[in-house]
């Protein structure tokens, strides 16, 4: 019985032979390191003491039919180390564009959460992702789309889509991480400013600053004077 799931059809569980198993981290491991060793050495020991894992997510490529994991590295590594010859594997067939969503859902809410930041690259680099595969291309993915499947927000995807879109302007590569894009874009800004464009900023922030806290200090520079010029009875 076959059943959708994430844009992709989940077609059977079965045993296969590691060996049959592929890996494309670049585009089906979003997080920053392929492999936590603490992580898959525990998984790996709970493997030699007879327990068994759920089994490692599996896309089926429609034209090389490679068998490639889209969630459960860590597990499929843990085999590896437990020296076992087969894992359990779900296979799902669908497009590879599904596959990589699924992916980055799974990874997401996993037992070994993604961090914030590894979360923010991740859709990053999908707010990145073309058809073409050039960076000025269109989109793979829409911004519903990107917010349902990482974990980060709409305002921030949104953030993202214009980011991508300034830097484009601006004639520049896009960077792989958002910080690094976020701190280009500053930079592209700032190299904009014109003397008056500077001179203006800087008069405005002197006015709020004013506006905090000048009155205030001046409060308190008016009550100090009160004892000084008070004549003793």
């Amino acid at each position: 019985m076959t059943k959708e799931i994430q844009g992709l059809t989940r077609v059977r569980t079965q045993w296969v032979k590691l060996t049959e198993i592929h890996t494309r981290p670049d585009d089906f491991q979003h997080r920053a390191s392929v492999c936590n060793e603490y992580h898959a050495d525990e998984l790996a020991r709970a493997l030699k003491g007879k327990q068994e894992l759920p089994p490692v997510d599996v896309w089926r490529n429609p034209e090389t039919r490679e068998l490639i994991i889209i969630d459960g590295h860590h597990r499929h590594e843990a085999h590896i180390r437990a020296s076992r010859q087969k894992v359990r594997v779900v296979i799902y067939e669908g497009p590879e564009r599904d596959a990589v969503l699924y992916a980055l859902k799974a990874n997401s809410e996993t037992k070994l959460p993604m961090a914030a930041w590894e979360r923010s690259d991740a859709a990053w680099r999908l707010v990145c992702k073309t058809e073409n595969g050039e960076d000025d291309g269109t989109s793979v993915y829409s911004k519903a789309e990107l917010v349902k499947n990482s974990q980060v927000s709409n305002g921030t995807i949104g953030t993202m889509r214009s980011t991508r879109k300034k830097l484009l302007e601006a004639g520049q590569d896009l960077p792989r991480t958002w910080e690094a894009a976020q701190m280009l874009l500053r930079r592209e800004a700032a190299d904009k400013l014109t003397d008056e464009d500077f001179n203006e900023m800087t008069k405005a922030r002197a006015e709020k600053l004013y506006e905090k806290f000048g009155k205030e200090i001046g409060r308190e520079a008016d009550i100090e004077v009160v004892p000084k010029n008070r004549t003793l009875g």
